[in-house]
């Protein structure tokens, strides 16, 4: 059993006549791994893997939808997810979509719009597997959660991804610059003690000082 790809790209019907909108993730599950009997994989179906065009994997998605001249409203599809774009397959997140004018619930998703990616807190809301999977690594939710709200805030967007606490890309605070008067003390107690010689405590001192 080898792994089988499908087209990423919407219809040629939804292309033409599709009205763009966007489509924000209530919930999101992966419907799994669509699979063929091959026992390898061409260099052009690795390629067209590698760019999007093809995928192997399925998600299942309930959608808030918003388009013009309509009012919001909510629709389930199941869609073939390039690999780059996975990421943004989780609550909270925003995406790009075309609708069938003449049937709501006929919607793809425009790969090549913008997305944007919902905060941690969507995230968690949205899927308990997701929310346990976090727990179980130490994640404070609440915690991240209201470092993007500070992040947004300040112009940011929340599609980071989290790390230890912190959001990737974020420099890590600056450690505060040693107090020159409290290393000299420490300085004169270890020459005092002996562990540091005449010679040592010179030139230790004149680093500190900038000598």
């Amino acid at each position: 059993m080898g792994l089988f790809s499908k087209s990423t790209k919407p219809s040629d019907d939804l292309l033409q006549r599709g009205i763009h909108g966007t489509a924000t993730v209530q919930e999101a599950h992966m419907s799994g791994m669509l699979t063929e009997v091959s026992g390898w994989m061409s260099e052009k179906k690795t390629e067209q893997l590698l760019t999007g065009e093809t995928s192997m994997t399925k998600y299942k998605l309930q959608l808030q939808v918003e388009v013009p001249g309509r009012e919001v409203y909510e629709a389930t599809i199941t869609v073939p997810v390039p690999m780059m774009k996975v990421r943004y397959m989780s609550g909270g997140s925003v995406l790009p979509v075309l609708v069938d004018p003449d049937k709501a619930d006929h919607i793809a998703v425009d790969w090549d719009g913008e997305f944007k990616q919902g905060t941690i807190a969507q995230m968690a809301e949205a899927n308990p597997l997701i929310a346990a999977a976090m727990k179980g690594a130490g994640v404070d939710v609440e915690k991240i959660a209201a470092m993007q709200a500070a992040a947004m805030a300040a112009g940011q967007t929340p599609s980071n991804v989290i790390i230890g606490g912190q959001l990737a890309g974020m420099a890590p605070p600056a450690a505060a610059a040693p107090d020159p008067l409290d290393q000299l003390e420490k300085l004169g107690k270890l020459h005092e003690s002996g562990v540091l010689t005449d010679a040592e405590f010179a030139a230790q001192k004149a680093k500190i000082l900038g000598q």
